[in-house]
This record gives structure tokens, sequence and C-alpha cells, in this order.
């Protein structure tokens, strides 16, 4: 299952090529591409034709359970009574995804962790499987499973998940028991190694932006000359992402706005002012910085890039551009990074400090959601 390569936000979505172009199904959602036939694959005579039926993959990791989120039989969705709408399916979606490809009422697909997954409202999964005859449910191995067939000559077994809440029906071929595991519990939030930390900072679902506010971002990081008290009361009644020695105070409506709309492929922006209080003791003053972080999505392409910048309030000078993929970390703090490094690690960014990093060309612009500490 192959639903075009997705960046950690960055990689062109198309760069695996037309061989494994998606199509589009009636629904809007695209059908899955053909595999690759494996050393496994069983050859079958279907309707008097010769057909390659795949199996499904060997799983790995299986020392983790994932029996909680595995939908057994079709019982599952046909006795659901809950009902769910597009806005639940997309808040969902971003709160998984790496990055969302496709999506529409019924199902969203998209990447984590490098591996291609397809979320479908449970309430509306026979709509989504009659909308294609290519689909069908099945059983392989005595699994429940949905059968892809683009043709007589090949045909495909996907396993079919559930989220904890029974609403959303997860469909991959994914055979890493770590991700799947993973997909559930941390979403796109890479887990961090942390014994200190607690609870992961609630996505509300916020995906509304004030009228013109992409223009105000730019306009005021540019032209907004004040000292750090002055910046910061402004910033507090602005549509700003303000933090205060650290903590964020105002504004996190607009960073949530940010991530739904940048998730989805459309240009976006965000302004945050990041304060720090004078230092008596070593003499320092108060300071605030203006940050803008941006995603230009181009269409040419079908694939968009992250900007991030910052400016010292009371100074004309911006720093320079930091780009590269944009990449979320939850572990003793909610970190969001805009780095070059695709390999940047939990760990790693755990030590990352607010902003950008030092230097003429920084390596990693990084913002940090302190998180509440458990309560006992």
């Amino acid at each position: 299952m192959d639903i075009r390569p997705a960046k950690d936000y960055k990689k062109p979505l198309y760069a695996i090529g037309l061989a494994t172009a998606v199509m589009l199904s009636v629904t809007g959602c695209p059908s899955m591409p053909v595999n690759i036939p494996t050393e496994k694959s069983e050859v079958v005579s279907l309707a008097g034709e010769t057909t390659v039926v795949e199996p499904l993959k060997e799983h790995t990791n299986t020392d983790i359970d994932i029996s909680p989120y595995l939908v057994k039989n079709s019982g599952f969705y046909m006795n659901l009574k809950d009902k769910t709408d597009p806005d639940q399916l997309i808040r969902f979606a971003v709160s998984k995804l790496d990055k969302i490809t496709e999506y529409n009422d019924l199902c969203c697909r998209g990447k984590y962790q490098k591996e291609d997954f397809l979320i479908i409202r449970t309430d509306k999964f026979s709509e989504w499987i009659r909308s294609d005859d290519k689909y069908e449910e099945s059983l392989c191995d005595g699994v429940f499973c949905v059968r892809y067939q683009p043709s007589y000559a090949s045909t495909y077994h996907y396993m079919i998940y559930h989220d904890p809440t029974g609403n959303f029906m997860v469909i991959t071929d994914c055979a890493d028991n770590k991700v799947i595991s993973d997909f559930f519990t941390h979403g796109n939030a890479s887990a961090a190694e942390s014994s200190g930390s607690s609870e992961s900072t609630e996505f509300t679902g916020n995906k509304e932006f004030p009228s013109k506010y992409g223009y105000f971002c730019a306009e005021e990081f540019s032209e907004r000359i004040m000292d750090a008290k002055n910046a910061l009361r402004w910033a507090k009644e602005n549509h700003v992402v303000v933090f205060e020695d650290s903590k964020c105070t105002s504004g996190k409506d607009m960073w949530e706005a940010f991530i739904y709309n940048s998730g989805l492929n459309r240009d976006a922006s965000v302004l945050l002012a990041d304060y720090h209080s004078a230092d008596k003791k070593k003499k320092t003053p108060a300071t605030l910085d203006f940050y803008i972080i941006s995603y230009e999505f181009h269409e040419r392409t079908t694939y968009g890039d992250y900007y991030a910048r910052a400016r010292r309030s009371d100074s004309k000078k911006a720093g320079p551009f930091v780009s590269g993929y944009f990449k979320h970390f939850s572990g003793t703090d909610d970190i969001y990074v805009v780095t070059e490094n695709d390999e940047l690690t939990a760990k790693e960014a755990e030590e990352l400090k607010m902003g950008p990093a030092d230097g003429d060309y920084p390596e990693y612009f990084a913002i940090r959601f302190k998180k509440e500490a458990k309560k006992k």
C-alpha cells in the first residue's frame, strides 16, 4: 500500500514515480497501488484468469501486543452506534499522521514513520468499501482484512485496525508492531524516552486563522520594533503565540491552526514571541524575540517547504532563515523542530534550546511547549 511518499514534511509527494502513482476512486480517496510480488506470492486461478495473490506480511517486534487494535470481524463496524463527522476525521488524522496526502469526508490517507496508513470513519466503512468494486472484505490466513484486486492479475491483502474509541478504522500493510502501537498511543508525536515524561499536550483541533493572518505575521515580524516589555504586552493583545520564561501563556490556538493547515498542504504562517525576564543577579535585561514559521506549498512539485526566522524585538535586523523538515517529538516537552537533519532523534531534540541554533547557518529551529506534570 503506497500512498505517495510523504516527507517528514519535505520530500516530494510523487518522488516514487509514475509506476506507483495513486489512482483516484469514486469517493476521491486513491486506490491502493500495485505492489511488487514476493517469493511467497501464491498463483491461483480466479474467474479463469491467472492471479498472483499476495499474503499478509510477516510481522516484526511481535513482543509488542497490538491485538487490542485489531478488527476481528465485520460485526465491529456493523454494530457501531456512534456517528462521526468529517471534522472529527480530520482532527484524528492530524493528531496521528506525520503528513496527510489525501482526504475527503470518508477517509484520510498519509504517512506515519514512513509507513502508509488509511483512516476511515467506522460508521462510513460500508459506504467506503462499496465505493470501489476493487475492494472487499476478506479472510487471509484466518485474519479479517481488506482484499484489493486492481486486476485479475493481482490481489493484495491489508490488515484492519481500530482506534481505542472505535470511531475510526485503519488500514495499513505496515508489519512492524512497534510502529502500529506508536501510531495509536503517540501519534505524530515521536515518543522520547524519559522517566519524567508527562501528559501530552492536547490537540483541540483549532483550524481557523484570523482574516489575512499570513500578511499580519510577515508585516509585524518585519516592522514591529519595541522594547521587550511593550512587545510582550502587544503580543498578548494580538494573535501571537506567547512564551514567558519558556512557558506558553497565550496564543496556542494559532499554533494549532498552523499545524492543522500546513498538515493539509495549505500555505500557513505563525508568529511567536519568546520573552525572558530580566535577571538581576546576572545583570541581564528583559528580552523578547519574535519568531516566524511558515509553510509554503508548491503545486508544480506537489510538496512544500518550512521556513523559520528570528528577530530581537528592539532590533530591525533579523537572523538567517532556517529551512528543512518539520518534526514533532513528545517527551518531557512537546518539541517541534525545523531541521535539515531527517535523522534527528527524540533524545537529540530534548537537548535543543528554544529558537534557532547559533551561527550564520543554523542547523535547526526549535519550539518547545512545556508539559504540565502529572497529578498524583
